[in-house]
């Protein structure tokens, strides 16, 4: 009895067994499935993602074009704006009598009472110089800076206690000259 016991025991394990392993052989076969299923399922996504990569590139460098042409065209703008006032009358320069302003290039010196006066930026400079020979002090200036640096200097008045001077400075080369 005890024997039948057992082996009726060994025989219920066994079936059991065969059961679980039937059931797991079919998990793996459903798992099997189940994996070919989720790799398609990638595989349609990656191509779907590439596509929408191509279309997003495609937007992305329409978008930096518009940017570059609305930064090309507000370059024009502020260009163009910063010249707007710089309407010299270059044949009235080549005239001896004629001193451009170096402080705002804009208008001319007016020479009233050995005084030189800009009629755009109001300076004023004394001086006892004829307007020739103040005309050409600036041009030595020039080209004796031009001579030794490539950057082009700036004009500055500088006030004195009485009168105001004005000076050719140069950041690049650190130079300062006094001209009138």
């Amino acid at each position: 009895m005890h024997q039948s016991y057992r082996q009726n025991y060994r025989n219920k394990v066994q079936k059991c067994r065969g059961t679980l392993q039937d059931k797991f052989r079919e998990l793996t076969f459903e798992k099997d499935n189940m994996c070919n299923v989720l790799k398609e399922l990638y595989k349609e996504m990656i191509d779907f993602s590439e596509d929408i990569l191509e279309i997003e590139d495609n937007i992305l460098q329409e978008i930096k074009n518009e940017l570059i042409q609305e930064e090309l065209e507000w370059l024009l703008e502020e260009y163009q704006k910063t010249h707007m006032d710089d309407n010299i009358d270059w044949s009235k320069i080549e005239q001896d009598n004629v001193i451009v302003c170096p402080i705002c290039q804009r208008d001319n010196f007016m020479s009233v009472n050995s005084c030189l006066k800009c009629p755009s930026c109001n300076v004023q400079i004394k001086t006892s110089m004829q307007t020739s020979e103040v005309k050409e002090h600036i041009f030595k200036c020039l080209d004796k800076h031009n001579s030794v640096c490539i950057s082009d200097p700036q004009f500055t008045v500088i006030k004195d206690t009485s009168d105001c001077h004005i000076y050719l400075i140069c950041e690049t080369c650190n130079e300062m000259t006094y001209i009138l």
